[in-house]
C-alpha cells in the first residue's frame, strides 16, 4: 500500500508513521511537512520524498492511504481533498 503522511506536527502521527515504516506491505511515498527539523526528523536516512502541498503529494506520489499529522482546524480541507480523490484517510481522532 501507498503511505503519504500529511504534516508531522501534531503528536500521534509519530505512532502512525512508524507503523507505516513497519508494515510489510506499505510503502511511504510522501510527506508534506513545512518545517525542516520535522521533516528530516521524520525522514531521517532513508529520505521520504517531499511535497509542498496535499495536492502535490496526491498528483504525483499517488498514495492509497493518507496519515495526518495536523492540528484540528487543518483537517476538513484534508478529509474534503482526499475523498474526493478517493484517496483512504487515517485520522488521529475524529
Amino acid at each position: 500500500m501507498r503511505i503519504g503522511i500529511m504534516g508531522a506536527h501534531y503528536g500521534h502521527i509519530g505512532a502512525m508513521f512508524r507503523s507505516a515504516q513497519n508494515a510489510s506491505n506499505g510503502e511511504i511515498v510522501g510527506l508534506v511537512e513545512a518545517d525542516d527539523a520535522l521533516y528530516e526528523g521524520y525522514a531521517g536516512p532513508s529520505p521520504i520524498p517531499r511535497f509542498h502541498s496535499l495536492e502535490e503529494m496526491l498528483a504525483e506520489a499517488r498514495p492509497e492511504l493518507v496519515l495526518e499529522g495536523l492540528v484540528h482546524d487543518e483537517k476538513t480541507d484534508l478529509v474534503e481533498t482526499c475523498a474526493v480523490a478517493g484517496v483512504h484517510l487515517l485520522l488521529d481522532k475524529p
